[in-house]
């Protein structure tokens, strides 16, 4: 049986793995157990959570070697398609904070979703999260 060819350009190949044409060879070496395991490291990934983050909770939390190369293997080749890295803008003014003053309470509700942004999950999920919230 002849092989489908992987392809080359990086939105292709993200293409065929979810579409499960020219998958990696990794996820098949893992057992549906294995599998089961992986799904929640690939899912933090698919999130937008950096690979190294994914890679020391794999880690912390005593994952076997071969399930942890095997996500990092698949998702190598993605991860810029999926996560791309913004770089920090910035700050305004040295020595000055960015923005009103917020009294205790509303600190303590600003500071979950600085929380979730210092997690990388999007903005524009953040600012739904805040509005279905009613902040």
């Amino acid at each position: 049986s002849t092989k489908p060819p992987v392809p080359t350009d990086p939105k292709q190949a993200l293409f065929a793995a979810i579409k499960g044409k020219g998958a990696e060879p990794s996820q098949s070496k893992l057992s549906d157990e294995e599998d089961r395991i992986a799904s929640k490291y690939r899912r933090m990934l698919k999130m937008g959570i950096p690979l190294d983050a994914v890679k020391h909770s794999m880690k912390k939390e005593g994952v076997h070697p071969k399930i942890a190369s095997a996500v990092a293997e698949e998702a190598s080749p993605h991860v810029a398609a999926i996560a791309p890295v913004t770089p920090a803008k910035p700050k305004s003014k040295s020595g000055s904070t960015a923005g009103p003053v917020l009294s205790e309470e509303e600190e303590k509700i600003a500071s979950k979703y600085r929380k979730m942004l210092k997690f990388c999950i999007p903005k524009d999920t953040v600012r739904h999260d805040m509005k279905k919230e009613g902040v």
